[in-house]
């Protein structure tokens, strides 16, 4: 049972960005929500000062996307260095039908992630326990994905470098660039360009 005021925050944090959520995805959001602040006592997830604000500060603003950007039904998307699951977690909690890919290196990490999906539901999003360059170089991955996500990895230019030959012609590379701006300036978007 998610506490009032978390439940009032999520959802006039997501009637803000426009999106809707049923009182599964809400639950699912939350507990999303408990397990990073749990597991971020054993493993460093997100920053300790950030714990009162997680909602906020990691759950909402992952969700920006969705004010610039539409997923089509049954894309394929990759969350690049996905840390503790952001922003690929509640993009997957919001749009169900995507195609979710979390890719990992931190052995501790994936294990949080596998935990998490376990625990709130989340099928056929597979944690794919390798490094973002390893990845880039496998000829099954190249080509392969609508839709890059990063938030906080590395420069934007070295994320390019290792994300686009992981896009389809026409795919997106979302870098989430600027925390304090708003809208589309919030991003990078890179749109790999068709041959």
């Amino acid at each position: 049972m998610i506490p009032k005021e978390k439940k009032a925050l999520l959802e006039t944090g997501l009637q803000r960005l426009g999106l809707h959520l049923d009182g599964t995805g809400l639950e699912k959001l939350y507990l999303y929500h408990q397990e990073l602040l749990a597991w971020n006592k054993r493993i460093n997830l997100i920053s300790r000062k950030d714990e009162e604000r997680i909602i906020e500060r990691h759950l909402l603003d992952s969700l920006t996307i969705f004010e610039v950007l539409s997923f089509p039904e049954g894309s394929r998307l990759l969350d690049l260095g996905s840390g503790g699951g952001l922003p690929g977690i509640p993009i997957k909690i919001v749009q169900p039908d995507l195609k979710v890919d979390l890719l990992e290196s931190t052995k501790k990490k994936c294990r949080f992630l596998q935990q998490v999906l376990e625990k709130s539901g989340l099928e056929m999003v597979p944690v794919i326990p390798k490094r973002a360059e390893e990845l880039s170089r496998e000829e099954i991955y190249r080509d392969y994905y609508d839709f890059v996500t990063a938030r906080g990895v590395a420069k934007p230019e070295k994320v390019e470098e290792i994300a686009l030959p992981l896009l389809k012609p026409g795919g997106k590379l979302i870098i989430y660039a600027d925390p304090q701006a708003e809208g589309e300036k919030r991003f990078k978007i890179i749109e790999k360009t068709k041959e």
